[in-house]
């Protein structure tokens, strides 16, 4: 259609607005893959981490746990001093970083794409996902100490 409009005119190629659209966003559509990647590998390292911390911790106080139970504590009491230390980290690891992320959220404003430095479904959706990873990792750990033994924990020394 074109050669029959202007015979002149070069034609090196012939693309559709998608096609040029997609070819010149291809360099922030693989950082942005690469970035996910890495933030999953950051959540999988911090679940890993928090999960070591909190068997550490609770293999620790596995003498005070097995009091309590010897005491008349319930096994689901004892799961809940475990859970409900970590959420209390948990939870003030997350305001922290919900602060710095404010506090720096003008120095990454401009690498952002359609979206507010500061979108708080966004914020709200990362922070329940770090919540929801620590309790999960503190959940194993967590169901150890309920099973404690008293008298092999009053036993060993």
């Amino acid at each position: 259609m074109v050669r029959d409009i202007e015979p002149n005119l070069p034609i090196d190629e012939i693309s559709t607005v998608t096609e040029d659209v997609s070819r010149l966003v291809a360099v922030e559509r693989l950082i942005a893959k690469i970035g996910l990647m890495l933030a999953l590998l950051a959540l999988a390292l911090a679940t890993a981490g928090i999960y070591a911390v909190v068997a550490c911790a609770a293999g620790e106080r596995t003498r005070e746990f097995g009091i309590r139970l010897a005491l008349g504590a319930t096994r689901r009491g004892v799961e809940g001093l475990v859970l409900r230390s970590t959420v209390r980290v948990t939870t003030a690891g997350i305001i922290v970083g919900l602060v710095l992320y404010g506090w720096a959220s003008r120095l990454i404003a401009s690498h952002l794409y359609r979206v507010s430095a500061l979108d708080v479904p966004t914020l709200a959706a990362a922070a329940a996902l770090v919540g929801l990873s620590a309790l999960g990792a503190a959940w194993q750990p967590a169901k150890r100490a309920g099973k404690t033994d008293p008298a092999l924990s009053l036993r060993a020394e």
